[in-house]
């Protein structure tokens, strides 16, 4: 503790970076490959694991693997903590590391299928379906188009912020393209 500073007093010596669920869902998670866990997972980087050394890996049977290298940026809110407390602290935080936050520390994938195969699909044109995940979860839509894979859904929601100072309403009708997997049909 004598030589600790700011940066590692609060921050500690790693950082967590969150792979968050995403197409296929449960995907397996490997940091510099060693298998950490399924999406949705946090990976635990050390703090001074050295600019574009480190990887994330994404993979699951039958899609092309997704690699993301990690790189890193020295926190703005210690640097400003050490100069504040003597600034010999900078020097100890450069010095382990301990300074820097890895980057990106927030993941959303969608992995692609090999040989590119099309999923065989029970949805059509006109379905009724809902948002089984995602920024949309739980809305209702219906399918405008079907593609491999995915499908054009058309839905309600509610307006942004931009959107409501313009007085657009208060549902607009959207349309977005999602994976087939990131979609249910409704029943009757």
């Amino acid at each position: 503790m004598l030589f600790s500073s700011c940066a590692t007093i609060l921050g500690g010596s790693k950082d967590n970076t969150k792979v968050r669920n995403g197409y296929p869902p449960n995907a397996s998670v490997y940091y510099n490959g060693n298998h950490v866990g399924e999406a949705p997972t946090n990976v635990r980087v050390p703090k001074n694991a050295r600019q574009g050394n480190s990887r994330i890996e994404i993979k699951a049977d039958g899609y092309e693997s997704a690699t993301i290298h990690m790189t890193r940026k020295v926190s703005v809110g210690y640097t400003i903590l050490d100069i504040a407390t003597g600034g010999i602290w900078l020097i100890i935080d450069f010095a382990t590391g301990n300074i820097y936050k890895p980057r990106p520390n927030m993941i959303d994938y969608r992995l692609i299928l090999l040989n590119n195969e099309a999923v065989v699909s029970e949805f059509e044109i006109g379905d009724k379906v809902v948002f089984s995940e995602g920024k949309y979860e739980n809305v209702e839509g219906e399918i405008k188009a079907v593609y491999p894979n995915r499908a054009l859904i058309q839905f309600n929601r509610k307006p942004n912020l931009i959107e409501t100072i313009k007085a657009v309403g208060a549902v607009v009708e959207d349309e977005i393209v999602v994976p087939l997997g990131n979609i249910a049909k409704l029943t009757d």
